[in-house]
């Protein structure tokens, strides 16, 4: 299942990617599925089978639209932390002569 968060006009959703299309599962479920991914993600293990389920049936053809005619947002909106991993730093280090740390 690959999701993403996005908009259509100004509204937030999140959805189902398949192909070239996004279903809107905030669509489909309004009162079950929050348009937030991290509240998503938080419920997922109860989610998932319904959104499965939902999808399955195409209860609601207005949930469906092409990709280009929405916006793609950052998955989790405000992210409590952000890990990196600076992979091409031991590269970097030799490329100016240093030791590895």
């Amino acid at each position: 299942m690959k999701l993403a968060t996005f908009s259509v006009q100004t509204e937030q959703h999140i959805g189902l990617v398949k192909n070239d299309q996004i279903i809107s599962l905030t669509a489909l479920g309004p009162e079950e599925f929050p348009a937030c991914m991290k509240k998503f993600i938080e419920r997922s293990s109860k989610l998932r089978t319904r959104a499965e389920q939902l999808i399955e049936q195409r209860v609601n053809d207005d949930a469906i639209f092409d990709l280009s005619e929405v916006k793609i947002l950052p998955p989790i909106a405000k992210p409590d932390k952000i890990i990196c991993v600076g992979l091409n730093y031991f590269d970097h280090c030799k490329g100016n002569g240093d030791g590895a740390p």
